[in-house]
This record gives C-alpha cells, structure tokens and sequence, in this order.
C-alpha cells in the first residue's frame, strides 16, 4: 500500500526568509529495488499545502531528471492535494491506470532553530510566567547573533505497482540569513536527484 502522510503547512515553505549554507542528502537504497527505474515514468510529489512552493519545487525536480533522461509529471497538475489525502488503493489505481511506474514523495520531518554569536538569553527570572518566555522570545530575535535553523526533508521513492518504497533520501540543511529561495529550492532538488543517481535508481 502507499503510505503518504497529510501535507504540511510549513514543509518547504519554511525556506523563505532564510539562506542555505550547507546541503547534503544521504539515500538508503531497498536492496530488493531494480538497479534503474527510468524506464517507467515517475509522478513527483511535494507534501506542501503553500502552492507557489510546492509547484515551484516540484517543477525544478522535473527539470532536474531530465538530463538522467526520467519521464516525470507534476503531482500538482495530476491531483488536487485533497486526493492525496483520501484512500491510499483509489490513489494507487489512478496512478496505475495513469501508467505511473513510481512516485517521488518529498516532505520536511524535522526544523530547529537556534543563535549563535551573542550571550545566552535567561527565559525567566523568579517564578515563571508566559510574559517571561515572550520577553525571552523578543530578545532572542531582536539581539545580536545570527539565527540559523536546520531543516531535514525526507524523499521517498515508491513504486506504485505495490507500493514499495524503493529509496529514501534525507537532505538536511543548515539555514542562515538572507536567502534566494529560488536558488534553495534549485539546490534541493539537486541534492536528491544526484542521490537518486549515486543510489543507481536513475541513470
């Protein structure tokens, strides 16, 4: 059966306002998979309610395969998210009557902030009381120090003939200030197809 999580508010949208400075994704490849899986198209899938996000991610991956020669469509235009959300089984038959061979599967599983470069900021003084922590929390974005927040996105690639997931991929990243999310997103989608490709699940 198809496993898909319900989409996230925050997901890939959690880029904006920030840069990236490091990015690497790992991949776990299903000893069971095919040493290559271009032949069959592949249906891209970004788990992001924001549309201008998840359109724009899910188009870079599409370009991205091309130069492995991977026929691939856009989750998007191909379902509505709402169609994600329902029975895994009617997804999986519209997706085989589609002639879908395989679906790519991205969505954030973790986000962490923190600052670096100032003094540590006391939370309370005496007893405790959620004045203490708005105040802690106006001071920790208004003082000096450079935020950072990791993020860690997970890409799955599952076949949909029984839903077995051939590869899983975790790109995490180090995020600072300033950022051109059009640039992220291109490094994104990089990242995990050229682990696709170390992975030998594309050419």
């Amino acid at each position: 059966m198809l496993k898909i999580k319900p989409l996230l508010a925050v997901s890939l949208a959690a880029l904006l306002g920030v840069s990236c400075s490091s990015l690497q994704t790992q991949g776990f490849r299903n000893p069971s998979a095919a040493t290559a899986v271009a032949e069959t198209p592949m249906l891209i899938v970004a788990m992001e309610d924001r549309a201008t996000i998840r359109d724009e991610f899910e188009a870079r991956m599409v370009a991205e395969l091309l130069p492995h020669r991977v026929t691939s469509y856009l989750g998007s235009v191909r379902f509505k998210p709402a169609e994600l959300r329902g029975s895994r089984e009617v997804l999986r038959r519209r997706l085989v009557e589609a002639k879908i061979g395989t679906m790519l599967v991205t969505r954030m599983t973790d986000r962490s902030t923190r600052r670096e470069g100032a003094e540590r900021l006391p939370i309370a003084r005496g007893d405790f009381d959620w004045n203490d922590l708005n105040e802690a929390r106006y001071q920790l974005y208004t003082s000096s120090g450079e935020i950072h927040t990791a993020i860690r996105l997970e890409s799955k690639l599952i076949r949909v003939s029984d839903g077995t997931v051939l590869w899983i991929g975790f790109t995490d990243i180090d995020l600072g200030a300033d950022i051109d999310p059009d640039e992220t997103i291109r490094d994104i989608a990089h990242a995990i197809v050229k682990g696709l490709a170390a992975d030998k699940l594309i050419p």
